[in-house]
């Protein structure tokens, strides 16, 4: 008769409806921005893409024509011409800079040698002039030296801890006679 029962359901089924209407408009709404979004990605990568694409043409343009260039006849006779005028001159330029390189080494260590007075690297200034072939003597005997110094380096640590351990312990029992 009064239908309350039944008007209290229909306003409950207005409400949630209602908020899920609008829920579902916000989604749509979100859902368009997001789109839109991604077609202005897509319009950048694709523009991007064109532009690899015709950078990547003309490298391969160029790479073809460096290739052709350096297959053609001209080249290949410029080529020829070029190995037959050098001789053996390289060779010789290679030798002499090995030279000057063994010598500048060699006045380095003399004058770090001097400095240092130190005689091993004096001898092995020494050892490099005397030396025709590669560095590898040289080369182990630095490496040798090297080992040896970080030796002496960690005894003379040692040394120095024990020395100021006992001055500590020293100092302690003259702290306490005096005492």
């Amino acid at each position: 008769d009064k239908m309350e029962k039944e008007n209290g359901a229909k306003g409950l089924s207005r409400g949630a409806s209602s908020d899920e209407r609008d829920m579902l408009t916000t989604q749509v709404a979100n859902d368009k921005k997001y789109i839109d979004e991604l077609n202005k990605a897509l319009e950048t990568k694709k523009t991007e893409y064109k532009a690899r694409k015709t950078l990547r043409s003309q490298e391969r343009e160029a790479i073809s024509k460096a290739i052709a260039i350096l297959h053609g006849d001209d080249a290949r006779d410029l080529f020829k011409k070029s190995f037959a005028s050098h001789g053996y001159l390289f060779l010789q330029e290679h030798t002499a800079a090995l030279a000057r390189r063994r010598t500048a080494a060699s006045e380095a260590l003399r004058v770090a040698g001097h400095v240092s007075k130190d005689g091993r690297l004096l001898a092995l200034a020494a050892r490099i002039r005397a030396t025709k072939g590669r560095f590898d003597e040289v080369l182990d005997a630095i490496s040798k030296m090297l080992t040896r110094l970080k030796q002496e380096e960690n005894d003379d640590l040692v040394k120095k801890e024990t020395c100021e351990r006992e001055r500590m312990e020293d100092t302690r029992d003259a702290i306490k006679k005096s005492k």
